[in-house]
């Protein structure tokens, strides 16, 4: 059994009394319709939307390093720190989102079968599954590229028995508490089969360029290859190397 809850703006909300602009622009300084809000100690408020010429002017709910988000169609979220106990006006350079083509190689050759692609930058992430999902939506930056390559096997890990010991408290003479003794117990891992291991791949810092990203249709990464694990050590072998692994990164 459920109960609905009805939504409760919060108490700073109800409090606008600081006038601010905002100016949203893009990295061209062209105007970006954006909706903006406010963060303030956990609370979020909904401020309104700027105009086609990228401008806001409006109320403002009283708070010391709140942050102004805006959110746009085909942009990155920005998060700008600006505190708002006195009148003013912000502006917000918003990063726009280009959808890329992504062609995986392995060793030079296309390749279609399954792997895990991860972009990392500071203030914003996307993992593709491979080859169901074949584009990416990036902006300029700093970027961590991992490709994690994977093909059916059967690697058989027995089971194991492993020994935990704990201390417990138990009473001692006179009913006294506070005296420790070590308890020992048995865990039982039963026995698994991985039936996909890592078989390719590796990482690269690399910096997308926006030019990069406004000419080119395609993104294409380049990995290397690694031995068919067919024990656990040969698994644990290839996570070694996939760290050793560069990967080639090309616009085109």
């Amino acid at each position: 059994n459920a109960s609905a809850v009805e939504s409760v703006t919060p108490e700073l909300c109800a409090y606008k009394n600081t006038e601010v602009q905002v100016i949203v622009k893009d990295l061209r300084g062209l105007p970006v319709e954006a909706n903006i809000s406010y963060e303030c100690l956990g609370n979020r408020c909904n401020i309104g939307q700027t105009s086609d010429v990228g401008v806001f002017e409006g109320n403002f709910p009283q708070c010391a390093n709140g942050y102004v988000v805006a959110k746009a169609p085909g942009f990155k979220d920005v998060r700008y720190l600006f505190s708002t106990t006195l009148n003013g006006s912000v502006s917000v350079i918003m990063e726009k989102l280009y959808n890329k083509n992504v062609q995986l190689k392995v060793d030079g050759v296309n390749y279609n079968g399954d792997a895990l692609i991860y972009f990392t930058s500071y203030d914003y992430s996307q993992t593709l599954t491979y080859p169901q999902q074949r584009n990416v939506h990036l902006a300029e930056g700093q970027y961590e590229v991992q490709v994690h390559i994977y093909k059916n096997s059967s690697i058989n890990i027995g089971a194991t028995v492993a020994e935990q010991c704990i201390d417990v408290s138990r009473s001692g003479p006179l009913g006294l508490f506070g005296l420790q003794e070590e308890k020992c117990f048995d865990i039982e891992i039963p026995s698994q089969v991985i039936s996909n291991a890592l078989s390719g791949g590796g990482e690269q810092d690399y910096y997308v360029l926006e030019s990069d990203l406004i000419k080119a249709n395609t993104l294409e990464i380049n990995a290397e290859s690694l031995p068919a694990p067919d024990t656990i050590e040969r698994l644990q072998d290839n996570y070694i190397l996939f760290e050793e692994n560069d990967l080639e990164i090309v616009f085109r």
